[in-house]
């Protein structure tokens, strides 16, 4: 679900954004990508059976859909800034 949402997000904002903002915007996206790999990976690490017991699939769970959820929601509020189509 998030995945979509953050499909049509990067979508929505690559619509709106034209010439040297909108390669800034990619490179952005891009770096984002890139740093939300990177703290997937540390979370699943991390949080594991030994150290946060039975529950720890679902801190798992929380911490990677809360990255996603936090970059859908930064993402729609740029595209709210411009004007409606």
């Amino acid at each position: 679900f998030l995945e979509e949402k953050l499909s049509h997000a990067k979508r929505l904002v690559g619509h709106f954004v034209k010439g040297e903002a909108k390669e800034k915007f990619l490179s952005s996206q891009a770096a984002w990508e890139i740093f939300s790999q990177k703290e997937k990976e540390f979370v699943s690490a991390n949080w594991t059976r030994e150290s946060f017991g039975t529950s720890y699939l679902l801190s798992r769970l929380n911490y990677t859909n809360s990255i996603n959820k936090q970059r859908v929601i930064t993402l729609y509020y740029y595209a709210k800034n411009y004007p409606a189509l």
